[in-house]
């Protein structure tokens, strides 16, 4: 179920504590992710960042070249069965 699909949906309200703790433990786990990619082979980089642009968690950004870099694709914005 979405969130916008629940019927406390008008009244929604959240403990800013929770969510800066959900959020903090979040960025740790990105930097250990970014930081095991910086230590592996290239090819094993390109694998990884193609399965993550095949299963659409991530997304390139406009540009390329030698400066490629990605985006976290945010299911909102992929119509993902991402649910709450």
């Amino acid at each position: 179920m979405y969130i916008h699909q629940r019927q406390v949906w008008p009244h929604f309200h959240w403990n800013q504590e929770t969510i800066t703790r959900q959020l903090a433990s979040v960025r740790h786990q990105q930097g250990r992710l970014l930081g095991r990619l910086g230590k592996c082979s290239q090819d094993t980089a390109n694998r990884d960042i193609n399965d993550l642009l095949t299963r659409c968690i991530l997304k390139k950004d406009p540009g390329g070249g030698r400066s490629t870099s990605y985006s976290i694709n945010h299911p909102s914005k992929t119509g993902g069965d991402h649910q709450a």
